[in-house]
């Protein structure tokens, strides 16, 4: 069974980022990665998180409207940091709207297996009600504290 990665840094990074005081465009390295953090106005930022300062293999980039309470997700290494980043949203703001593109793409790509099993292999059709299955469990739409306690 694999080790699943601890992602405890996301919570305190988080909590930096949304602080009134923080800077609207920012960069900096914080627990071994490279963090850019940019925005127009204080009521909106956008963060990118880089594996390292190499800026390649990014791990997260996300925005978050500090009015409307979204966290809009445009890409992420895994599930698990995308969760971890939810959930230190929702520890912050107690409910939050999550969006999520990149998780759109996918299920239309796996529904597509699903839909139409007569055309492709029975092993990549199970597959895809799988990552289906997974896509299913991860936090869309509204989230609460009381949603994470459930989990």
């Amino acid at each position: 069974m694999a080790k699943k990665i601890s992602y405890k840094w996301i919570d305190r990074l988080v909590d930096k980022i949304t602080k009134t005081e923080a800077p609207l465009n920012n960069e900096f390295d914080y627990y071994g990665r490279r963090i850019i953090q940019s925005s127009g106005t204080p009521d909106y930022t956008a963060v990118t998180i880089w594996d390292d300062n190499s800026r390649y293999g990014d791990l997260a980039s996300f925005s978050f409207g500090f009015l409307t309470k979204n966290l809009h997700f445009e890409g992420y290494e895994n599930d698990d940091i995308r969760e971890a980043i939810v959930m230190a949203f929702v520890k912050l703001y107690d409910k939050i709207c999550v969006s999520d593109e990149l998780m759109k793409e996918n299920r239309l790509e796996w529904e597509e297996y699903v839909n139409h099993p007569d055309i492709y292999v029975e092993e990549a059709v199970e597959e895809a009600r799988e990552e289906l299955d997974k896509l299913d469990k991860l936090s869309i739409g509204w989230v609460s504290v009381k949603d994470f306690k459930k989990m």
